[in-house]
């Protein structure tokens, strides 16, 4: 898991006990984003070497089958320093501006969205979020 977690990370800045602090695509990571708690036994899941072009991919793709343009944010959940808990947070998104007015509007809908997904073991890999004025 280390030598992956290695292997994934731009620079590591800091650990804990079960934890590597990680710099990876643009943002701290717990773990550089390598994830096991949605995958099967001894296997882990891996963060989109570009987020912004798979965001891209699941929009067009959304498009081609539906005819209906949507929006779509690739996020992962990360703690916050100095506080309990995690958050959602938009690592690439298509078909909206990530930051509007000076607000994350992307890491918003990330962190709405993952009180649906949840995050650990739910085995959720996607929310609908509507209406949310954009």
């Amino acid at each position: 898991m280390v030598e992956i977690i290695l292997q994934e990370s731009d620079a590591v800045v800091s650990g804990m006990p079960g934890f590597l602090l990680c710099r990876a695509h643009g943002t701290l990571l717990p773990n550089a984003g390598v994830d096991a708690s949605n995958a099967p036994p001894g296997c882990v899941v891996l963060l989109p070497a570009d987020p912004e072009a798979s965001a891209a991919g699941i929009r067009d793709a959304i498009r081609a089958s539906t005819g209906v343009g949507v929006a779509v944010i690739v996020a992962d959940s990360r703690p916050h320093p100095m506080r309990s808990g995690c958050a959602g947070i938009a690592l690439g998104c298509a078909g909206l501006a990530a930051v509007r007015d000076g607000r994350a509007v992307a890491d918003n809908i990330a962190s709405a969205a993952e009180l649906v997904m949840g995050e650990a073991g739910e085995g959720i890999p996607a929310a609908l979020v509507r209406w949310c004025g954009l």
